[in-house]
């Protein structure tokens, strides 16, 4: 049974959790923590503030939970999207940040895996470079795809585009990246061992 053992069932528990029940909250964390943290870090790839967007992630997750009319199966998919939105709007904060002051990046977390070789952390951080510098609807597409690994029509639902568009601005991207990675032989490398359209 997916639901949690002190619930009926799927309605129970979604009913409970838009009540706010403390079983419930901590259990929706519980499940889904590990899918937003993953979808941040593909989005924004290194950064220090994660946990504090994840648990935005989840604020804004509960303030919405009362409008939600899917049932228990879509909650992973309607989170993801929260993640997305949360993703896109601090790119957004930090680009306008940018253009009017002079402050310094946040320091710098790892996306790689803690028993990553130095190679491995090094390619990601290269990467990243050059994918913070693509259209934001571009952006996102592309490393759900490429860094989360999501099927075609999972980026589709989570960017709420249709499947052409996602394909279009996969296709964009990653011309764009290649374009600005010529001169670097281990991203060539990693583009080209992208997975495919």
């Amino acid at each position: 049974m997916s639901h949690p053992a002190f619930f009926r069932d799927e309605t129970a528990f979604l009913d409970a959790l838009k009540q706010r029940h403390t079983g419930a909250v901590g259990y929706f964390f519980d499940r889904y923590h590990r899918r937003v943290d993953r979808t941040l870090c593909a989005v924004l790839g290194p950064d220090a503030e994660i946990p504090d967007l994840v648990q935005e992630v989840f604020t804004r997750a509960l303030a919405s939970i009362p409008r939600f009319r899917g049932d228990f199966a879509q909650l992973e998919g309607w989170i993801t999207r929260i993640a997305v939105y949360t993703a896109r709007t601090q790119i957004r904060r930090r680009r306008t940040a940018r253009r009017w002051t002079s402050q310094a990046p946040a320091e710098e977390s790892s996306v790689a895996d803690p028993q990553a070789s130095p190679e491995i952390v090094d390619a990601l951080r290269r990467a990243y470079t050059l994918i913070e510098r693509l259209p934001v609807k571009e952006r996102i597409p592309f490393v759900l795809r490429t860094m989360d690994q999501m099927k075609l029509e999972e980026v589709a639902a989570t960017c709420e585009i249709s499947l052409a568009t996602t394909k279009r601005r996969l296709k964009s991207a990653r011309a764009r990246l290649d374009r600005h990675a010529q001169s670097d032989p281990v991203l060539v490398d990693w583009l080209r061992r992208g997975p495919s359209s």
